[in-house]
């Protein structure tokens, strides 16, 4: 553990489940889905389970949102710098401190791996710069003055310069070229639905449990394209036979409309966005 962050070994990502679990339960299920007969990239997927909460790491969202159950310190943004910190600025001390694994990207997959950690709580669209900025927690008066980036500053793991490159690389990206690759949002969706179930059990699953949870639920045919209606199916089949009370909220929510995004115009799917 350094000053400010534990490793992915030692940090929580759910009440009663470590964050390495809650990575290998999302590439798990991933697999159910694929054997489904739902196709996205695997490789891909596998870097979004790895990378998209790493920002649990930060000692203080493990002290107020774990242990307190005070959901005052924000993940998604940190997760994504954290991301560019590791993958495009090659940190190596940082590595070695959350002890994360070596994962190799093309330009045009680090450009949408961090664009989908920082929306993975929220809707896919353009971002402006104080949209990034929202998702940190960077030293306001309602936040008890906390600020991620000027932790990693002090502990000389990055610099404001370097969050300002980030800034810079996240905005020269633009969402409208998901109608140039679907294999992405098809990757985010199997990802999404994943994260979901295995976040919504407070406890570590076992490999063979994980794996066959689809099965269970009485899930044993998947079409390629999940439109929206298939969608919200799947998930109220998932949630009637589960007794947890995160993924029936996340239902009312489909049900409701909220956070249910629409790729664009002509795409001809729907992704899922909570």
């Amino acid at each position: 553990m350094s000053l400010i962050f534990l490793d992915i070994y030692e940090a929580y990502s759910h009440p009663n489940k470590s964050l390495k679990h809650h990575i290998k339960e999302i590439i798990t299920i991933s697999k159910s889905l694929y054997k489904l007969g739902y196709r996205f990239d695997i490789h891909f997927l596998k870097s979004l389970a790895i990378y998209h909460d790493i920002g649990k790491c930060y000692y203080l969202w493990q002290k107020y949102n774990l242990q307190n159950n005070k959901h005052i310190i924000k993940h998604s943004g940190l997760s994504a710098f954290l991301a560019y910190l590791l993958l495009k600025k090659n940190k190596s001390k940082l590595k070695r401190i959350l002890k994360i694994p070596n994962i190799n990207l093309k330009e045009e997959e680090l450009q949408y791996l961090l664009y989908f950690i920082l929306v993975h709580h929220s809707g896919l669209k353009k971002l402006e710069a104080n949209d990034i900025e929202a998702k940190f927690n960077l030293g306001s008066p309602f936040e008890n003055n906390i600020n991620q980036v000027e932790d990693l500053v002090k502990t000389g793991l990055s610099n404001w310069n370097e969050f300002e490159e980030f800034k810079k690389y996240i905005l020269s990206f633009n969402p409208t070229n998901f109608e140039l690759n679907n294999r992405y949002l098809d990757t985010y969706t199997a990802f999404k639905i994943s994260d979901l179930l295995s976040g919504s059990f407070h406890r570590n699953l076992k490999k063979l449990e994980a794996l066959m949870l689809l099965y269970k639920f009485g899930v044993t045919d998947i079409d390629f394209e999940l439109n929206e209606e298939k969608l919200r199916k799947l998930l109220i089949k998932i949630s009637n036979k589960i007794d947890e009370n995160r993924l029936k909220d996340q239902v009312l929510f489909l049900n409701s409309n909220i956070n249910l995004l629409l790729a664009p115009t002509g795409f001809g799917k729907t992704t899922l966005s909570i």
